[in-house]
C-alpha cells in the first residue's frame, strides 16, 4: 500500500500507517462527521485510497473500522458483524473523565494491565482528544482470523466479548471504567483528524507506534483463559437475520391494562433456584426482550424488571453451598445477549417464549369480581398459582449498558434502615458528587449546615437558571423554524413539618447570591404577571404600554398550599401560567380595567421557582398532574440520612473567580446555547416517540408515564445549569450525563411522595369510611375513595404471593416484590383475607439484634 519504512516504536503514526498495521487488503470503513454536519457520511474504499482522504478528513470527526470488510455494504451504510471478512485486532476504549478513567496515567495502568495479559504492548496507541485506544494487531498469516466459515466468525465473535469482559475488569480493578465497544465492526477515533465531542473545545487526535508485537488468535484464548475469563453462553454469536429491531419495539401502550403474566413471572424469579445460574439468566434475560417486544410492558416497568433480574442472579450466586463470584459484565452480557436473540425471532416464537398469552381485559374482569358476592371466598377455592419465571423490559436503547449501580430497586423508605436508606441514595448517586468542584462544594456546605444537599443543589440550580438572562435559549427541536427552547424550572423541595425546607433555602442563597436574582412570593396567575412590569395607559391617546420593572423572577412558595390554594380559585390562572411559562410560551392576563391588562411576550421572561412541600398537602399540586403542572418540578428531599456527617467546609461560595463572576459576560441577545450531540439524539428519540404514540389516554397505573412527559426537557435545562455553574455556556457529554442522575433523584424522591400522598388519602379515607359505617370494602374506606380494581387485584396477589412463598412468609417477604401500585393497598388486603379466615398473622423478630417484632402470615 505504501513504499514508505515501517514506523518505528515512538513514531508519530497516520492512518495510512494504521490501515498497513492492520493488514488491510479488501476495503476499508471510514466514518466521517463534518463541522455542524448533523449526519455521519460512510466511506467504503480500498486501502490504497486512504493516503489521498487523508488531507479532506483532517478537520472532521472521522473514525476507521479496525477490521477489514469484504465488500461495501448496499446503500453505502455501516459494516455489519456478517461482512467482516477478517478479524485484525482487539482493542479498548478509555476515555479519560469523570465516570471513565479519572486521570490518564490511570488508563495507561490498563493498557499495561492489558499488556501484561497478552505478553506484549499495544502496536499503536490513538490519542482521541478524550482519552486513549490502544490496539494489539493479530499477525496478518493467522488463517484462524480470516472469517471465512461461521464456525471463524462465531468463535471471533466470542473471544473478542471475553476481551471485552477482561478490558472491563482491570479499569473496575482501577477504579474506572472501560466503553463497552467490542463488536467486530467497531469503528475506532482516526488520527490527525479533530474530536468535536465538546464543540467549544474541539481536539486535534494523534497515534503513536508502540513496541507490540502481532499476537495470534489461539494466543488470544490462551491469555483469556490464564486471565480466568471464561466463555459464557452469552458470548454465542446470534445467528439469523434481524426481524425486528429493538430500536422498532414498543413498549406497553398507554391506557392499556397492566400484563398480568408479566407481572407474575417477575414474582416467580424470587422462588427460582435453578442448578445452572448463568443458563437460568440468559433465559430470563431472554424473556425480558421478549415481553419488551411482546408489549407486555410499559417504560415505568422497563428498568425494574432488570434491577430484579440483576438482583436475584446476585443473591442466587451467593447461594449457601456452591456460591460463585459474579462475572463481570456477565448480566449486562446477558441482557445484550437476549435483546439481540428476541430481535432475530419471528412474532410466533416470541409468543412461545411468553406462553403465548393474550392481553386481557383485567380492569373490567375486577370490577365485576368485586361486585360478585363471595369474591374472596371463591378466591379460596382456587389452587395456588404455580411461580412462573418472569420477564421485565430492557431499556429504550438497546446500546446502553446495565448499570445495576446506578439504578437499584426502591424499597419504601419506612421499611429501611438508616444504613440500608443512605446505601440506596449513594447508589443512585454513583460518583456525582465528587465529579466537579462545584458539586463538592455544595454537598460540603451543605451538610455543614445540616441541610440535605440534594435539596441544596436543586435550590441552587433554580437560582443559576434564574440569574441567566431572558434571551439565552435551549435550541429548538421541532425543525429549522422551531423556536427555541427555554431555560425556566421549578424545583420542589419535600419535607415534613419543619423539615429543614428553610435551612436549604437559606443555604442555596448563601451559596448563589447573584445580583440579578429578584425573589418573590406567589400570589395569583394575574399577580405573577405583575412581577415583571404594568400596563400605562396614556389617558390623551388612550393608548397602552407595558413597562417592563425586570425580565426574571425566582419564585418562593413556602408552603404548597400557597400554590394549591391558588390552582383552586376558580378565576385564579397560576395553574396554567406555571404551564405556560415552563416553556417559555407567550402569556395573556386578561382584566376589565385596561391598566391591569398585560401579556407577557414568548421568550421575553425568565421565570423559576422553589415550592416547598408537604405530602400530606401535596394533593392539589397532583391533581394538575393532567395539566402537566408536576411534570415541570425537579424534586428532592429537604431530608438525609447523612446531615451531621462530618464535612470539610470553608466557608466558600459558588462565584468562579475573585471578581465575582458567574457566567460568561457576553451572554444575551438572542445567544443559543450549544448542546452536545449524545443529549441532542436522546431527546429527539424521546420526542418521536411520543409524537408517534396514537393513544390518547394515559394509564393511570403507570406512575412513569403519567407524569414523565416533560422528563428529557427538564434534564435539558439540568444540564444547562451544570454547565453554567462550571463557568460554560454550552452542555457536554458529562453536563447531560450528570443531569441523568439529578433525574434519577427526583424520580426516587417523586415516587416516595407520591406514595406518602396515596397512604395518606388512604388513612383519611378509612376515616371517612368508618364514619359512614361502611361495609364490605368500605369497612376501612367508602368504595368511591379506594379503587375497587386495585384492592381485589391486590388481594389476590397478596394470597397468590404467600401462596408462591410456601405457605407463611413476613410481611418484608411480601411487600419486597409488590409493585408501586399495590403497596399502599398491601396492609390492608392482608387484614381483608385474615378477617375472611384465609391467613392467620402472628408476631416474630425479625432481626438477631431485637428491636421492635415484624409480622408474618401463613396459610389458615
Amino acid at each position: 500500500m505504501t513504499s514508505n519504512p515501517a514506523p518505528e516504536p515512538g513514531q508519530q503514526i497516520g492512518l495510512a500507517d494504521i490501515i498497513g498495521l492492520l493488514g488491510h487488503r479488501r476495503w476499508t470503513s471510514i466514518m466521517q462527521k463534518e463541522v455542524h454536519a448533523t449526519r455521519v457520511r460512510n466511506h467504503h474504499v480500498t486501502p490504497g485510497i486512504v493516503p489521498a482522504l487523508v488531507g479532506a478528513l483532517a478537520p472532521s470527526d472521522v473514525w476507521y473500522g479496525v477490521n477489514e470488510i469484504t465488500e461495501p455494504p448496499a446503500d453505502n451504510r455501516r459494516a455489519t458483524e456478517n461482512t467482516v471478512a477478517r478479524w485484525c485486532a482487539v482493542w479498548a476504549d478509555l476515555d479519560v473523565k469523570p465516570g471513565g478513567c479519572p486521570t490518564e496515567d490511570i488508563a495507561n495502568h490498563i493498557i499495561d494491565d492489558i499488556s501484561n495479559a497478552y505478553g506484549t504492548r499495544p502496536t499503536y496507541i490513538v490519542v482521541s482528544g478524550h482519552g486513549l485506544q490502544p490496539v494489539w494487531v493479530i499477525a496478518h498469516n493467522d488463517t484462524t482470523a480470516t472469517l471465512d466459515d461461521d464456525q471463524k466468525r462465531a468463535a471471533a465473535v466470542a473471544l473478542l466479548k471475553r476481551h471485552g469482559r477482561m478490558v472491563q475488569a482491570f479499569a473496575i480493578a482501577r477504579n474506572a471504567k472501560a466503553d463497552s465497544v467490542f463488536d467486530l465492526p467497531r469503528v475506532l477515533r482516526a488520527p490527525d483528524t479533530t474530536n468535536h465531542k465538546d464543540p467549544t473545545n474541539p481536539k486535534p487526535t494523534a497515534a503513536v507506534r508502540d513496541a507490540g508485537t502481532p499476537l495470534t488468535v489461539a494466543g488470544i484464548a490462551a491469555a483469556l483463559d490464564t486471565a480466568d475469563i471464561p466463555e459464557m453462553p452469552s458470548d454465542t454469536m446470534i445467528r439469523g437475520t434481524v426481524v425486528a429491531a429493538p430500536s422498532a419495539w414498543k413498549y406497553r401502550p398507554t391506557g392499556q391494562q397492566r400484563c398480568h403474566y408479566a407481572e407474575d413471572m417477575i414474582d416467580g424469579w424470587a422462588t427460582d433456584q435453578p442448578a445452572a445460574r448463568h443458563p437460568w439468566l440468559v433465559a430470563q434475560a431472554t424473556r425480558i426482550a421478549a415481553a419488551r417486544r411482546h408489549g407486555c410492558l410499559s417504560a415505568a416497568d422497563a428498568g425494574a424488571a432488570e434491577r430484579e433480574l440483576a438482583g436475584r442472579f446476585i443473591a442466587l450466586c451467593q447461594r449457601a453451598g456452591d456460591a460463585r463470584p459474579v462475572g463481570r459484565a456477565e448480566i449486562d452480557s446477558a441482557l445484550r445477549y437476549g435483546t439481540e436473540l428476541v430481535a432475530t425471532m419471528t412474532d410466533q416464537r416470541v409468543a412461545d417464549e411468553l406462553g403465548k398469552h393474550q392481553h386481557r381485559d383485567y380492569a373490567a374482569e375486577a370490577i365485576e369480581l368485586a361486585r360478585m358476592a363471595g369474591d374472596l371466598d371463591q378466591l379460596a377455592q382456587r389452587p395456588a398459582p404455580t411461580p412462573t419465571p418472569t420477564t421485565g423490559t430492557p431499556s429504550d436503547n438497546p446500546e446502553e449498558p446495565f448499570h445495576p449501580e446506578v439504578t437499584p430497586p426502591t424499597p419504601a423508605a419506612g421499611e429501611m434502615t438508616v444504613d440500608e436508606y443512605t446505601a440506596l441514595l449513594e447508589s443512585i448517586e454513583g460518583d456525582f458528587w465528587a465529579a466537579r468542584p462545584s458539586l463538592a462544594l455544595i454537598r460540603a456546605a451543605a451538610l455543614a449546615e445540616t441541610a440535605a444537599p440534594w435539596a441544596v443543589l436543586t435550590t441552587v440550580l433554580m437560582r443559576v437558571l434564574a440569574a441567566v438572562p431572558h434571551d439565552v435559549y435551549l435550541p429548538g427541536l421541532g425543525g429549522p423554524n422551531s423556536s427555541p427552547g427555554s431555560l425556566n424550572l421549578y424545583g420542589g423541595i419535600v419535607s415534613k413539618p419543619s423539615g429543614g425546607k428553610g435551612t436549604a433555602a437559606k443555604v442555596a442563597a448563601r451559596l448563589y447570591p447573584h445580583p440579578a436574582i429578584f425573589e418573590a412570593g406567589a400570589g395569583s396567575g394575574e399577580g405573577i404577571g405583575h412581577l415583571f412590569g404594568a400596563t400605562v395607559l396614556d389617558k390623551e391617546t388612550k393608548t397602552t404600554e407595558f413597562r417592563w420593572s425586570r425580565r426574571s423572577v425566582l419564585l418562593d412558595i413556602a408552603e404548597v398550599d400557597t400554590l394549591t390554594a391558588m390552582t383552586r380559585r376558580e378565576s385564579s390562572t397560576i395553574d396554567s401560567v406555571l404551564r405556560q411559562a415552563f416553556s417559555g410560551e407567550s402569556i395573556m392576563f386578561s382584566y376589565a380595567t385596561v391598566e391591569k391588562r398585560l401579556r407577557l411576550p414568548a421568550g421575553e421572561y425568565r421565570l423559576c421557582g422553589v415550592v416547598h412541600v408537604q405530602p400530606q398537602r401535596a394533593s392539589g399540586l397532583f391533581a394538575g398532574a393532567d395539566g402537566g403542572t408536576p411534570q415541570r418540578f425537579i424534586w428532592a428531599a429537604a431530608s438525609d440520612p447523612r446531615i451531621g456527617a462530618a464535612v470539610d467546609y470553608d466557608g466558600r461560595t459558588l462565584t468562579h473567580d475573585d471578581t465575582g463572576t458567574y457566567r460568561p459576560e457576553w451572554w444575551g441577545n438572542g445567544q443559543i446555547i450549544d448542546v452536545c450531540t449524545e443529549a441532542l439524539d436522546e431527546i429527539r428519540a424521546e420526542r418521536l416517540r411520543r409524537a408517534r404514540d396514537f393513544t390518547f389516554v394515559d394509564n393511570p397505573d403507570d406512575t412513569d408515564q403519567a407524569l414523565g412527559g416533560h422528563t428529557m426537557y427538564a434534564r435539558e435545562k439540568v444540564a444547562a445549569a451544570l454547565a453554567i455553574l462550571d463557568g460554560r455556556e454550552n452542555i457536554n457529554p458529562d453536563d447531560w450525563a450528570l443531569s441523568g442522575t439529578v433525574i434519577a433523584m427526583s424520580n426516587h424522591t417523586r415516587d416516595r411522595l407520591i406514595e406518602a400522598m396515596e397512604i395518606g388519602r388512604l388513612a383519611a379515607a378509612e376515616r371517612r369510611g368508618m364514619e359512614k359505617g361502611a361495609e364490605k370494602i368500605g369497612a376501612k374506606a367508602t368504595e368511591t375513595d379506594i379503587d375497587v380494581e386495585r384492592f381485589s387485584d391486590t388481594t389476590r396477589w397478596a394470597l397468590g404471593r404467600l401462596d408462591s412463598l410456601g405457605g407463611d412468609a413476613t410481611f418484608r417477604e411480601i411487600y419486597q416484590t409488590c409493585s408501586k401500585p399495590r403497596r399502599a393497598y398491601l396492609k390492608r388486603a392482608l387484614i381483608e383475607l385474615e378477617d375472611r379466615g384465609l391467613i392467620e398473622s402472628r408476631e416474630v423478630q425479625t432481626t438477631s439484634k431485637g428491636g421492635r417484632p415484624g409480622v408474618a402470615y401463613r396459610r389458615a
